[in-house]
């Protein structure tokens, strides 16, 4: 199975390469070339629309995170949760290397925008921000936790019950 991550997905970008994310046309061509393995779409997939237009690009499935966040049993503080809701432009989310040294996108705050003069890279600056993640979270306090999500965003406005979320990607 091969994972072509989109730019919009939340979270950690795959790998540790300092390459940007792929475009769709370079894994449309490798779809063309194999067509006897699965590729997956992960990125700003929330809604069943979403999987079926990665379905009609000839992907075998998605992979599917900040919709779950966002669901009643996530784990996710409810105040991560309502900022997830109150996203509602894909200009609410951004890349960072402030939060672990490594880029990955989440929703903006104050840590999120924090700009670096010396990035220490990963695993470093994550272990060097996990005090003060740790302690914001225990305070409820969202400008200094890492909030991961993806542009997917946009398409949340509620918080539902997993089954039922689940039941909307497939009806």
């Amino acid at each position: 199975i091969l994972i072509f991550q989109n730019a919009h997905a939340g979270g950690h970008k795959g790998g540790f390469s300092n390459g940007g994310h792929s475009d769709v046309t370079v894994f449309s061509a490798a779809m063309r070339r194999h067509p006897d393995k699965p590729f997956i779409m992960a990125g700003g997939i929330v809604t069943r629309d979403q999987i079926e237009q990665a379905l009609k690009m000839g992907f075998a499935g998605v992979q599917i995170g900040t919709g779950f966040l966002a669901t009643k049993q996530s784990a996710a503080s409810q105040a991560y949760k309502q900022s997830i809701i109150d996203a509602t432009d894909q200009d609410d989310t951004m890349f960072t290397t402030s939060i672990t040294g490594k880029s990955a996108r989440g929703l903006k705050n104050t840590l999120a925008q924090l700009a670096l003069i010396h990035n220490m890279g990963f695993p470093h600056l994550h272990y060097a921000t996990a005090s003060l993640r740790k302690y914001a979270k225990a305070i409820d306090n969202l400008e200094y936790q890492s909030l991961w999500a993806g542009t997917g965003v946009t398409s949340i406005n509620g918080i539902p019950d997993l089954h039922d979320y689940m039941q909307s990607l497939v009806k």
